[in-house]
């Protein structure tokens, strides 16, 4: 796809915690494509997730140059004001230039909402994408909070004029309330740059065996540590120099300590905090096995999200065990990427006992082959493909 020429801008509002996520990934792929001429990108606070209180906003010019960083607070005690503070602030930052935008893309409903709500204001016409990252029918336990929560997602989608879905099932909620056809599904990858680099080190390490174990997570009980630290207690009394590795941090973390402790298993699991997110990836590719035992609870927003780690885990050459709750885990049984188990402790011992003590040089030649399909700029490259031939107006806006 060629660059534009016309001065025409892409504008990206979301949230940024952390953890490298799904917008943090669009942002770097519009940053480094050619597509737009012009890129302004507006990061606000996730209120729940970081301690940050400054909405970033940051404008790059023709030649990707970073003419204009702004920092704005906008956090404050109450999360729901926050938000709120930060829905205003997005067309205010907007608005200033009048630059004649050609997309905007909302991640999450409060970002669409704050883009749509002031659209009529533009000069332009331009085209709104909803980027829906992690919707979910069960978000709360108040039920006029969750109530509220999916109306704003359903108006969100509704005036949109595409929706990036982050996974099938999303989209199928979607597609019941809007048009199918403007519901497009741009899955979670992995950017080329990092592929590339890890996929050096999986080639390098070849068939050797480490009896090392991976999970990279954001420790929550949803994602189901504490069954794996059981379940290396089983295991390693077939395979004493078994070692499970846990990268992240979160607020389960004492939990999962206190677990260790009782359990004796100080020697064979090491909890090695957050990394950032490439190192995290390097230290996975020096491993056996990507584990991923998520709680099956309604409630749990893997279910209906698109969790990264399990395509990282193939990215890094890695067999994945997982439970059958994100829908990838299909993806998994379908094309033998690995094993799909029962959230229970002894079942993943012996799933573990099971890769670690046979021969897994089809597990690799399956996750090798389809790992070229998980890399996120071919993913966004495909959406935004999709998006001009979907949409006349956007190609009349274009011509």
């Amino acid at each position: 796809m060629k660059s534009l020429e016309r001065g025409l801008y892409v504008t990206l509002v979301a949230h940024s915690t952390e953890i490298v996520g799904p917008p943090q990934k669009l942002a770097k792929f519009l940053i480094r494509s050619r597509i737009f001429e012009k890129v302004f990108i507006i990061f606000h606070p996730l209120a729940e997730y970081t301690k940050a209180v400054y909405t970033t906003m940051i404008y790059l010019d023709k030649a990707r140059r970073v003419s204009k960083i702004l920092h704005v607070p906008t956090r404050v005690s109450s999360n729901i004001l926050t938000y709120l503070i930060q829905m205003i602030i997005t067309p205010l930052l907007m608005i200033p230039k009048l630059r004649p935008y050609a997309l905007c893309i909302g991640a999450d409903f409060s970002n669409l909402l704050s883009i749509a709500a002031f659209k009529p204001l533009f000069r332009r016409k331009f085209m709104v994408i909803f980027y829906v990252i992690d919707f979910t029918p069960m978000r709360f336990t108040s039920k006029i909070l969750n109530h509220a929560y999916i109306a704003m997602n359903y108006m969100a989608a509704r005036i949109s004029d595409v929706i990036w879905n982050i996974s099938p099932r999303i989209a199928n909620i979607f597609k019941k309330i809007t048009k199918p056809e403007k519901n497009l599904i741009v899955e979670v990858g992995v950017p080329l740059e990092v592929y590339r680099k890890v996929r050096e080190i999986a080639l390098r390490k070849g068939s050797k065996r480490t009896n090392t174990i991976v999970c990279i997570s954001h420790l929550t009980k949803e994602k189901g540590i504490d069954k794996l630290v059981e379940a290396i207690d089983i295991v390693r009394r077939q395979i004493p120099s078994v070692k499970l590795l846990i990268i992240g941090d979160g607020p389960y973390k004492p939990q999962i300590e206190a677990l260790i402790k009782k359990m004796h298993l100080e020697e064979n699991v090491k909890l090695l905090g957050r990394m950032s997110y490439e190192e995290a990836l390097k230290k996975a590719t020096e491993c056996d096995i990507g584990v991923a035992p998520y709680l099956p609870d309604p409630r749990n927003i893997a279910y209906f999200a698109d969790p990264t780690k399990l395509k990282e885990y193939v990215c890094c050459y890695l067999p994945v065990i997982t439970t059958p709750v994100t829908w990838f885990a299909k993806e998994i049984v379908k094309y033998n990427l690995g094993l799909v188990i029962e959230y229970n402790a002894f079942k993943l011992a012996d799933s573990l006992v099971r890769i670690m003590t046979s021969d897994i040089s089809l597990f690799k030649h399956c996750v090798r082959t389809y790992s070229e399909r998980l890399i996120q700029e071919s993913i966004y490259l495909k959406a935004m493909r999709r998006v001009i031939c979907l949409s006349k107006r956007f190609s009349i806006l274009l011509a």
